[in-house]
């Protein structure tokens, strides 16, 4: 839900808020109030940089939920789940985070893809992106090759368990940060 929450907030700030401006002084305005209003209202999570990736998220991926209204309640949240469009891939917010970080559309679809179907940790995934492992797979003759290669250098990451080592953000929760969630 953090996905789909941080996909919805991107889109009320960029349709209702910024109305499609670039004007960079008035968008930085429109962050900096609206960080603090969240931040006062919701707690922390609601920093400039996080309202800025949310902004980002919804116009890089802006198919992942369609026809979505504006007002919440929890027989919306059922509706929103059920409206999320087929072409989504059920990602966690980091691996988003991530792939905010690839500015080619095709390149970025098919790492979110793989993510998806190879079940690939955020580390993983991190590793792929900066190691531009797309485009090598496109220029090489022995994919195979580069395919090993990458399974070996990332396997640290892949061990069955890793899900439990990869932090988990719960602060939409309300949850407090303590050292015996870790």
């Amino acid at each position: 839900m953090l996905v789909v929450r941080n996909w919805l907030l991107g889109k009320r700030i960029a349709e209702e808020e910024l109305k499609g401006s670039n004007e960079e002084n008035y968008g930085l305005k429109i962050i900096n109030k609206l960080s603090e209003n969240l931040t006062a209202k919701y707690g922390k999570g609601f920093d400039r940089r996080t309202l800025y990736r949310c902004v980002q998220f919804y116009q890089m991926f802006p198919e992942i939920v369609s026809a979505a209204r504006t007002q919440s309640s929890d027989e919306q949240n059922l509706q929103i789940v059920h409206s999320m469009n087929a072409q989504f891939i059920p990602l966690s917010w980091t691996h988003y985070r991530i792939l905010l970080q690839v500015h080619d559309k095709a390149a970025r679809d098919w790492y979110a893809k793989e993510a998806y179907e190879e079940t690939w940790s955020s580390r993983t995934l991190q590793r792929n992106v900066d190691t531009q492992y797309y485009y090598r797979m496109l220029k090489t003759q022995d994919p195979v090759g580069v395919h090993e290669e990458m399974q070996e250098k990332t396997s640290p990451y892949q061990g069955k368990l890793e899900f439990i080592r990869n932090p988990i953000i719960a602060e939409f929760l309300g949850m407090e940060q303590a050292k015996s969630y870790h």
